[in-house]
C-alpha cells in the first residue's frame, strides 16, 4: 500500500556483574544481573503517509514499545519477586505537514495501562510503580 510503512526495532542486552568489592560481598554476586536493565525491547511501528492536495501531507504513526522484564533485585535480598515485568504501551501520532511546518496530535500510553511495572522496595516497605498515565498533547516542529 503506497505510503505504508512497517518498522520493527529490537535490542538486547546482556548486562551482568563481573566483579564484586569487599564492601559489595554478600550482597551481590558475580554473574547477577544489572538491575533495572531489560532483557530485550522490541518496538513494532506502523507509519502512514497520505498527500492533501499539492501542499500538503497528512501524517499518522502508532507504534507500541515493549521493554522486556529486568531484575529488580538481587539473589540475596530474599524478597519473593525479583524480576520486574515486562510491558508495553501504544502511542499515536497524527497530523498534517506543509512545506516545512508540521502540527498535529499525540497520545503517549493511548490505552491508559496502569499496571504495575516495578515492585521497589523501600525502608523494608514494598511499592508498585506503573508507567506515565495516558499524555495527550499538541506539537508543532518547524525545519530550517
Amino acid at each position: 500500500m503506497p505510503g505504508l510503512t512497517f518498522s520493527l526495532n529490537a535490542g538486547t542486552t546482556h548486562a551482568y556483574i563481573t566483579s564484586v568489592s569487599s564492601a559489595g560481598a554478600g550482597i551481590v554476586k558475580v554473574g547477577e544481573s544489572i538491575l533495572g536493565v531489560p532483557i530485550y525491547t522490541i518496538t513494532p511501528s506502523l507509519d502512514f503517509d497520505a498527500p492533501i492536495g499539492d501542499q500538503m501531507t497528512a501524517y499518522a504513526r502508532v507504534d507500541y514499545p515493549y521493554t522486556g522484564r529486568s531484575c529488580g533485585y538481587f539473589d540475596s535480598s530474599g524478597l519473593p519477586i525479583l524480576f520486574q515485568p515486562g510491558y508495553g504501551i501504544v502511542n499515536l501520532n497524527v497530523g498534517i505537514t506543509r512545506g516545512k511546518l508540521s502540527t498535529g496530535l499525540y497520545a503517549k500510553n493511548l490505552l491508559n495501562w496502569d499496571r504495575i511495572i516495578q515492585y521497589p522496595s523501600v525502608n523494608s516497605v514494598q511499592e508498585g510503580y506503573t508507567v506515565r498515565p495516558m499524555t495527550v498533547g499538541i506539537m508543532a516542529t518547524m525545519q530550517f
